[in-house]
């Protein structure tokens, strides 16, 4: 099978749907808006990198690899779901922005364990998007099909990199009460989120409970 017109739209109009900007943006300023500008540019070549790495090298050995590891989509997304409640249950306590004064030096200086975990992975692309990825990759599987399907990936992971790139700025203008404000929403947001997704990967795993 062959991609048409309609269908590298289709690919795009599902990826801004699993993950939309407006959304990722108070979520990214919670967990490093604080960073320096300079420090956030990092993140966001690191991210555009990473990403973009990470979605090319699902769409031409995605399944591959998860046979190859024993891994399922199902274990991904509880993980993704266990990772996301143990950093989203201190942001909707405040915990985060009441120690935020007293570590903000060293998390600046360790700024780069917080790009995979939980930047990249479970907040920009989670198990939903390798699925579509490796879906989409496996009906259309021509090289000149994969090479547009990469195409995509890269381009969705520049949308990405910009919304974290600009997350900050965005949210720092409603001041620090708001910035608090947005933090514990954030927080409610990602929990019930990561619930959700532990709830799905149990249910993948395990599809007897849901009957």
């Amino acid at each position: 099978m062959t991609m048409t017109s309609t269908d590298i739209p289709l690919l795009v109009a599902g990826l801004l749907t699993l993950y939309c900007p407006p959304v990722a943006v108070p979520m990214y300023a919670a967990v490093t808006g604080h960073f320096p500008d300079a420090t956030q540019r990092r993140i966001a070549m690191r991210m555009l990198l990473w990403i973009s790495v990470l979605l090319v090298g699902a769409v031409w050995s995605g399944q591959f690899l998860l046979r190859m590891l024993g891994l399922t989509l199902g274990a991904l997304t509880l993980t993704g779901g266990v990772v996301l409640c143990l950093w989203s249950i201190p942001m909707m306590q405040g915990g985060k922005g009441e120690r935020r004064g007293l570590t903000a030096r060293l998390e600046h200086e360790r700024w780069r364990e917080f790009v995979a975990v939980p930047l990249i992975f479970p907040l920009s692309i989670g198990s939903a998007v390798v699925s579509l990825v490796i879906t989409t990759a496996t009906r259309f599987h021509s090289p000149g099909d994969l090479c547009l399907i990469s195409a995509v990936c890269i381009l969705h992971a520049g949308v990405i990199s910009l919304t974290y790139r600009y997350s900050a700025s965005w949210c720092k203008r409603l001041g620090e009460v708001g910035m608090k404000l947005v933090e514990r929403l954030s927080g409610i947001v990602l929990t019930a989120i990561a619930f959700q997704m532990v709830a799905q990967g149990i249910r993948e795993l395990l599809p007897g409970l849901a009957s």
